[in-house]
């Protein structure tokens, strides 16, 4: 199961957060885990590789002070937290305004609403691996063929041993086919060659940011990008359409569990 949850959050005081504080919103999301879950805490803070959730920073914050981000108690912010497997979702689906505040840096605060349902806010939602595949794959509706990615939080990517600041088709879509098969059933099979010769980048908009995630400062980038489908076979613009559904829940890149890689998608016709 698959869950993207928006927290409606309102400072208790006024309080300064730094623009990039990922690490605050790291740490205060392992601490709704822990308060929900202990066990399943414990897991996702101890386990190497990649984390089935992910955590947004403070999103659309408008108002600074010098540098820092500025929160005041008679405004409301916006959380995201999603859920790659089923503890995970289970976990998140159990929250309610009664588990009390959260902390990020100097900044304490209530959460006031929940929200799971797409009409709700445009960032929430929920669905199954298996209605997704079903969807995609096995449907009947033409799948689109130019695919337009928007990154709105600064994402990277590790390419060798460099880090990668730029979206190319190789990384991008090698993440999602990675993510899906540690994740998601059914798997999707040994695709990585022929992701890497089926889509091309096309036209893009973007820009690089200097970020913290965590203790490291990293270089990511920003923008919509749009990807093309090579070829005539509608399987593997199925496939494209699938993993591009997949990426507004497990996020793009590096660091997707403190605020990196936010990404949404529309087809292009």
């Amino acid at each position: 199961m698959l869950i993207s949850l928006i927290f409606t959050l309102r400072p208790e005081r006024i309080a300064a957060l730094p623009p990039s504080h990922g690490g605050f919103a790291h740490a205060a999301a392992l601490e709704l885990f822990r308060r929900l879950d202990p066990k399943l805490a414990a897991f996702l803070h101890d386990s190497p590789g990649p984390k089935p959730f992910t955590v947004s920073q403070l999103l659309d914050v408008g108002e600074k002070t010098g540098e820092d981000l500025l929160l005041r108690p008679d405004e409301t912010y916006v959380w995201r937290l999603t859920g790659l497997t089923a503890a995970v979702t289970a976990a998140l689906r159990a929250v309610t305004p009664e588990v009390g505040s959260v902390r990020m840096g100097e900044a304490t605060l209530a959460v006031e609403a929940v929200m799971a349902d797409p009409g709700q806010h445009p960032w929430a939602g929920s669905a199954s691996y298996a209605d997704l595949f079903a969807q995609h794959i096995q449907g009947t509706a033409a799948p689109a063929r130019r695919l337009r990615l928007q990154f709105t939080s600064p994402t990277t990517f590790r390419d060798g041993d460099v880090e990668q600041p730029f979206p190319l088709p190789r990384l991008v879509w090698r993440n999602y086919w990675q993510q899906w098969n540690l994740f998601g059933q059914p798997p999707l099979g040994e695709l990585r060659d022929t992701l890497e010769e089926t889509v091309v980048l096309g036209q893009w908009e973007g820009r690089t940011l200097r970020v913290h995630a965590g203790p490291r400062r990293v270089i990511g980038f920003v923008g919509t990008f749009d990807y093309y489908v090579r070829g005539r076979q509608d399987l593997w613009a199925r496939i494209l359409n699938l993993l591009a559904d997949y990426a507004f829940y497990c996020g793009t890149g590096l660091a997707t569990t403190y605020g990196m890689g936010q990404t949404r998608w529309r087809p292009v016709r």
